[in-house]
């Protein structure tokens, strides 16, 4: 009770005591560093070794690298010659090539990145300038340049990342005042500029930056008032929404002179400090742990630190030995150790990249050798074995098995060269195959041919199989020019012989046929295949064949090849038909009039035919005995886009040219012609008219529908005097009855509102009693459109007035509806209650009077 009875100061002071408790504790908790246990296995890494440049522009400086999401490499490095900024790329299974970006005074220090699209980005220090650039490489790739921070001493140390959404940041030292900078990109692709860190020590070195994918922010980076080789190394971490807040206490007062950090799946910062030869990771608690990862030595230049998706670390660098060394710290808690490159000069400045399959990319400079080198834990593969070619009916089969070794690659394909008739020396002839068989099926007759095969990843081709050789057996070519002609039952092949017949005389031919996919007019009815392939064997050298019986509206698929002694050649190309008849007529035609229009309606036919309707035809007369051609209707875009068969382009009269072609695979849209017409122009309501309509598809047009009479139009005259205003919950509309109800007056009347566009919107149809109607469903600041119509047996009359009535800010909750109907039960229920109380209080006062009555006698009687 004591705490509830302080004042509001003395809660607050409470309050505040009881806050910086808790952060002490947390702070002690956050800043106490443990040591990790030192386990090494005898596991070891193997590396494949590329020389990307050499040549006198090779003098070392700071290196960058960077991996697509298809593998391909991108290197940033100096080039002394142009003391500019240096780009190379290396293809998945391609080749180095490099270009100079930038020159004069540029490149010393850069850093490259690539986001998910594949775009390349450069950070780099304009030296002479003295200020921060940035270079992006478009999808043409050409290179666009610009300067993000003129200085004017501005862009030491940049580094570049790029977040999980593709926002870029470039984080940088600016000397004037010493502080630690971030560029970002906005929406308007203009560099935004803000502070990180400021300090004032006389000497700062290199930073790194990590970004979460939660995107939270963390900064290592040396600066102190000692000589440039022995600075404290700092740890500054963000999160999102929040300031830069700043640690030292990881590092326990110690000098360094490189850092690297990189974020493990849950965004858990690892830093690799060179000096102090240490591991340092933050653990779930907040803890910081340090793993003294060096046996003998330590690395004299060090490298990169990077984390891949199975939870191993690797850390790599040169060593006092001068050569480039890898410390691997794995999920279970132990180190692995190895050479990279153990040449003297090796390792400086390297820098290393995850790219995909976890594969580790490490560029450093040889400067004993004078070159840059990449090394890659995906080694060559060996050999394939086992290679043989076997000869078949126009192909060779080719047969092998997959290499012992596949260099630490999880997946590997090869590449596949061949010799034969016209081809000097060996070409490559497939590239990327993924497995362990291949049929070539481009050889000629009596051909030999000639192949071997190369296993193949990240690193290039490993060594070659044996050579192995065969030819395709000398069978006939395929027959040509195949056609295929349906009729109502049947399909009609003709074909030429082959080009070359092998090496007997031709005997007659196998027609392999399947039934294909059905399709109709009735609606997407479709099944994959109906059969497997059949085949029918012509015993004679004829060119015809005559395929009958068939079903009507099944798509018939036929592949051809010619026999002979040695049995049968290569088939012909696949052709197919659909056998059909025209389709019967349209049925169900009904027509309606109105405002010198006249709209008409059908149904399909019972029958297609067995081919989807591309047309109808529309027929008009004023006498039943002399109709003639009004349109043809075709399909329009949009309409019943169901199937995967070509739209047709009509001719005039309607038919189908014939040098339009049905293929189930084309993979057009279907466009199905509409069942509806309405009569574009003005036409006299007095008049009958009579129309008929017949289905057209590619065999052709069909019978013509039944003979439909449309009578004279005798529908109401307008509605007079429509008026709308806005109302407390919408809009309301009054209008009179017409000044002429004509032949047959109105039985009611049918509200409409148009849309944006301009098309009628039917809002209600409503009683002939009713002059007025409430529009309830509208939005503020919008002008609409109303008119009205009457209508009778004979449809809806001419349209009234239009009335266009603008909205402002509306309240539809309340319901102020006016409607002559509601108001008349409204009003009937309350005579109906007035009654009611009227009757009972009469019935009350007659009760009341006899009560009185009775007791009037009670006592006379008692009197008495």
């Amino acid at each position: 009770m004591g705490l509830f009875q302080l004042g509001g100061c003395n809660l607050r002071k409470v309050s505040a005591i009881v806050t910086f408790t808790i952060l002490f504790f947390l702070s002690i908790q956050v800043t106490d560093t443990t040591s990790g246990a030192i386990n090494y296995d005898e596991m070891t890494i193997n590396w494949h070794i590329e020389t990307i440049d050499e040549g006198l522009h090779i003098i070392p400086g700071r290196t960058s690298i960077a991996v697509d999401p298809w593998g391909g490499i991108h290197v940033s490095y100096h080039d002394g010659v142009a003391d500019g900024l240096r780009y190379a790329f290396k293809p998945p299974d391609g080749r180095w090539s490099s270009e100079v970006i930038d020159s004069a005074g540029v490149g010393n220090f850069s850093e490259i990145g690539v986001d998910s699209q594949g775009v390349v980005h450069l950070a780099y220090q304009d030296r002479v300038g003295q200020a921060l650039k940035y270079a992006v490489k478009s999808p043409d790739g050409q290179w666009g340049l610009s300067i993000v921070d003129p200085g004017p001493r501005s862009g030491d140390f940049p580094t570049i990342d790029i977040d999980k959404d593709d926002n870029v940041y470039i984080t940088y030292m600016d000397r004037s005042p010493t502080s630690i900078k971030m560029a970002t990109l906005d929406d308007m692709g203009e560099w935004a500029i803000s502070s990180v860190v400021d300090f004032a020590f006389s000497s700062w070195g290199e930073l790194d930056l990590a970004i979460s994918d939660n995107g939270s922010m963390h900064l290592v980076y040396l600066a102190g008032s000692r000589t440039p080789q022995y600075m404290q190394p700092y740890y500054a971490y963000k999160w999102p929404g929040e300031e830069w807040r700043k640690e030292l206490e990881p590092f326990k007062g110690g000098s360094d002179h490189h850092l690297s950090i990189a974020l493990n799946e849950n965004g858990r910062p690892y830093i690799a400090a060179s000096g102090g030869a240490t591991l340092l990771h933050r653990g779930p608690s907040g803890r910081w742990s340090s793993y003294q990862y060096f046996e003998d030595e330590l690395f004299f230049n060090y490298g990169d630190i990077r984390y891949d998706s199975n939870g191993y670390w690797l850390i790599c660098g040169q060593t006092g030995h001068k050569d480039l060394r890898y410390y691997q710290f794995t999920p279970v808690g132990s180190f692995r150790t190895g050479i990279i490159d153990g040449s003297v000069g090796a390792g400086l400045h390297a820098s290393m990249a995850v790219g995909p399959l976890d594969r580790y990319h490490i560029v450093y400079y040889d400067e004993s050798n004078g070159r840059l080198v990449y090394a890659t834990d995906i080694n060559r593969p060996s050999e394939p074995i086992n290679l043989s070619a076997t000869g078949g009916e126009r192909d060779i089969l080719l047969e092998w098995e997959m290499p012992t070794y596949l260099g630490n690659a999880s997946s590997i394909s090869f590449n596949i060269y061949r010799n034969g008739p016209r081809i000097i020396g060996y070409e490559l002839y497939r590239s990327g195959w993924t497995g362990t068989s291949f049929l070539d099926t481009d050889v000629e007759n009596r051909g030999y041919y000639r192949y071997f095969v190369f296993a193949v990843n990240g690193a290039g081709e490993g060594d070659n199989s044996t050579h192995v050789w065969a030819f395709p057996l000398l069978h006939p070519t395929k027959p040509l020019n195949v056609t295929a002609a349906a009729g109502q039952e049947n399909v009609v092949l003709r074909w030429e012989p082959p080009e070359d017949l092998g090496e007997y005389i031709i005997t007659g031919y196998r027609i392999h046929w399947q039934t294909g996919t059905y399709w109709s007019g009735m609606g997407p009815e479709w099944q994959y295949p109906v059969s497997e392939w059949s085949n029918v064997t012509v015993d004679s050298p004829t060119n015809t064949f005559n395929h009958s019986n068939l079903s009507q509206g099944y798509t018939y698929h036929y592949e051809i090849a010619a026999l002979h002694a040695g049995g049968e050649g290569e088939r012909s190309e696949d052709v197919s038909a659909i056998p059909m008849a025209p389709p019967r007529q349209p049925m169900a035609l009904n027509a309606s009039r109105g405002d010198g229009r006249i709209f008409i309606n059908w149904t399909r036919p019972v029958d297609d035919g067995g081919c989807r309707l591309t047309a109808f035809k529309v027929y008009r007369g004023t006498s039943p005995f002399d109709l003639e051609l009004l349109t043809t209707i075709k399909g329009q875009a949009g309409d019943w886009n169901l199937w995967q068969e070509p739209s047709l382009r009509l001719v005039d009269n309607g038919t189908v040219p014939e040098e339009v072609g049905w293929r189930y695979d084309l993979g057009r849209d279907y466009i199905f012609p509409r069942y509806t017409y309405i009569e574009p122009g003005e036409l006299d309501d007095m008049v009958t008219y009579y129309y008929q309509v017949s289905a057209v598809q590619l065999a052709g047009e069909g019978p013509r529908s039944e003979v439909l009479e449309v009578p004279p139009n005798i529908a109401p005259n307008p509605p007079q005097d429509l008026q709308g205003q806005v109302v407390d919950g919408g809009v309301k509309l009054t209008w009179r009855r017409p000044i002429d109800n004509g032949v047959d007056p109105p039985k009611g009347y049918v509200i409409y509102r148009t849309d944006q566009d301009g098309d009628p919107i039917k809002l209600k149809q409503v009683g002939k009693d009713s002059r007025s109607y409430v529009d309830k469903d509208i939005v503020p600041n919008v002008t609409y459109t109303y008119y009205v119509r009457g209508f009778n047996a004979f449809g809806e009359g001419a349209s009234s007035n239009l009335e266009e009535v603008s909205v402002g800010v509306v309240n539809t909750d309340s319901d102020p509806s006016d409607d002559g109907e509601d108001r008349v039960l409204l009003y009937t229920a309350i005579a109906i209650l007035t009654i009611g109380l009227v009757l009972g209080a009469v019935v009350m006062r007659k009760r009341r009077g006899r009560r009185d009555d009775s007791d009037r006698s009670i006592n006379n009687s008692s009197d008495r």
